[in-house]
């Protein structure tokens, strides 16, 4: 019968959890890191969508963090005229990962704090393709999100810092 002594046993144990807190490390430096890039990388495709709605009305302002459980799956922007070269009063631009007929899909909304939220359509795919996708989810995903980043806007801490109180 083999038995393994305790001061082995703990050796082993010591050396699998400082690997596997190096691990969570450099999981946590790679993701701090690249997130300026995501970021940009999502306004870059939230400002294509703007643009080939509404051509050379609209840029795509700072991001804007926001507190809500939605925060993993979507990204907020200041949303600025063109026209009048400024921030929009309380404007702003949102995408979010949707559920569709075809799998999940960014979506890209415009938000009012008066509580108008409008669709604008979806990222990476063609203008048809997204006409096509919001008119089967129009009266339900759609709607469900509309709704729901409403209420995340009015009711999160992101809408009462921005309401003043």
């Amino acid at each position: 019968m083999i038995t393994i002594s305790k001061k082995k046993l703990f050796q082993d144990y010591g050396i699998f959890m400082i690997f596997l807190t190096g691990m969570f490390l450099a999981l946590l430096v790679i993701t701090l890191l690249s997130r300026k890039s995501w970021i940009e990388g999502l306004k870059k495709q939230v400002a294509t969508v703007l643009e080939e709605t509404y051509p050379g009305k609209y840029t795509v302002g700072d991001y804007v963090s926001f507190n809500s459980a939605l925060n993993v799956s979507a990204s907020c922007y200041h949303l600025n005229s063109s026209l009048t070269a400024g921030t929009l009063p309380e404007s702003y631009v949102l995408i979010i990962r949707i559920m569709t007929i075809y799998g999940p899909m960014p979506a890209v909304y415009i938000c009012n704090k008066n509580g108008s939220v409008d669709f604008i359509g979806f990222t990476c795919i063609s203008r048809d393709m997204s006409d096509q996708i919001k008119s089967v989810s129009m009266n339900s995903t759609i709607q469900y999100w509309k709704l729901r980043i409403r209420y995340m806007l009015l009711n999160s801490e992101f809408g009462k810092s921005q309401r003043g109180y």
